[in-house]
């Protein structure tokens, strides 16, 4: 929205603070939604996440399952445990299960008889029905036993071809753990890559895609200085733009809107949401005691895949949280979460743990109720998850009638 065009009529000042990270150079080959790294795709011949490992070390975590993203279309073959459960004499039963991470459903699974051996080594595989799996399909393996683990040797480690991109591990004690070298996976799977030529001409391409990617970011790097100059209404912050550093983005945001007491209220929206910033005016213009005010989210649990994917928080469900797509603070509140650690949740759920520290007061009468979604309701004061026209239509609407929805014809 224009501020410069948008009629004040109380004595508020309101500022349309876009927050932006200043892009920088990054390989289109990335996982740029979820995480910033180069990724190496050479390995067109590649069967494995797994390699040969030196001996074992206390630096090695021996780990039960994983979960992944998969880079390139590929089929299933086989799932397989380490040879190195031949520990014992005794006979004991391993179930492996590969479940669909988005659909929390499993897609197949094995089970295996496993007896002592004098000289453990390697894996043992069995060949399962062949499913394919498509570029960014997200999933989990896991073995199923009444085996402790313990005094095993690490045979393997992770092998990081980029055909298949490794997220977390799971322990012996089936605690989810960031996937860091070194680990030692005694359960995986062997698949055969599809479409070999495809995935050929794009590593040959990589060069390209590079130069074309670097004159993108020159071209937004030039729009935003124009809009910056034109308007000075960014605030942008060096940081990458993935979604892992959005709550690093809010904090540098809270320091800096809190510094000098600039503003009483603080709102932060997303760039596909109408705000009614009358409505919204008249609640500031109230005596009310309250710290936050928002359509709050309650017991959603943490997502296993997508941009949100959480297998890290040990919570069965996320404290109560503001939708992103609208919410205020109070300047009082908002200084008591500064400095707060950058978590590994989204941003507003990251503001749910760090608000919630502080005993706040919600809102409870208000002149307009927020909305966590499209739909229209009564006496809204955000319309959120907009595409461009719908933006204009509902601003139309709003000029015609002073609502956001529920216009009579």
């Amino acid at each position: 929205m224009d501020s410069g065009r948008y009629k004040i009529r109380k004595k508020l000042r309101i500022f349309f603070i876009l927050l932006l990270v200043l892009p920088i150079i990054l390989n289109l080959d990335n996982l740029k939604v979820l995480v910033c790294f180069t990724v190496d795709l050479a390995s067109v011949n590649s069967n494995t996440i797994l390699s040969l490992t030196e001996q074992t070390s206390s630096r090695h975590r021996i780990c039960v399952g994983f979960t992944f993203m998969v880079r390139h279309t590929m089929s299933l073959e086989m799932l397989g445990i380490s040879s190195s459960l031949r520990r014992v004499r005794k006979e004991r039963m391993y179930r492996v299960e590969l479940h669909d991470s988005q659909r929390g459903e499993k897609v197949v699974s094995a089970t295996f008889i496993i007896s002592g051996s004098d000289s453990p080594s390697g894996f043992t595989w069995k060949k399962v029905p062949k499913i394919v799996f498509n570029e960014g399909f997200e999933g989990e393996i896991k073995i199923i036993s009444d085996d402790d683990y313990t005094n095993l040797n690490c045979t393997h480690k992770f092998l990081t071809n980029g055909i298949v991109t490794i997220f977390e591990v799971v322990d012996t004690k089936g605690f989810f753990y960031k996937f860091e070298p070194p680990n030692c996976p005694i359960a995986s799977f062997l698949y055969q890559i599809m479409d070999v030529d495809k995935l050929q001409n794009h590593i040959n391409e990589t060069s390209v895609r590079q130069i074309l990617w670097d004159e993108e970011v020159g071209r937004i790097e030039n729009s935003l200085k124009e809009e910056k100059n034109k308007y000075s209404d960014l605030l942008i912050i060096d940081t990458i733009d993935v979604y892992t550093n959005l709550p690093i983005k809010l904090s540098n945001f809270m320091q800096w809107a809190t510094t000098g007491d600039k503003f009483k209220y603080i709102i932060k929206t997303d760039d596909d949401v109408f705000l009614d910033i009358k409505k919204i005016q008249l609640q500031f213009s109230r005596l009310s005691d309250w710290d936050w005010w928002s359509c709050f989210k309650v017991g959603w649990p943490p997502p296993n895949s997508g941009k949100w994917r959480d297998r890290l928080t040990d919570e069965s469900v996320y404290p109560k949280f503001p939708s992103g797509s609208g919410y205020v603070l109070k300047n009082s509140i908002a200084k008591k979460v500064l400095n707060k650690p950058p978590m590994n949740v989204g941003e507003d759920v990251s503001m749910g743990f760090w608000i919630l520290e502080q005993s706040p007061l919600d809102l409870i009468e208000s002149q307009c109720f927020w909305a966590c979604s499209s739909k229209c309701n009564k006496n809204p004061c955000n319309m959120p998850e907009l595409k461009v026209d719908e933006m204009y239509t509902v601003w139309k609407d709003y000029n015609k009638c002073g609502e956001i929805c529920n216009c009579s014809p």
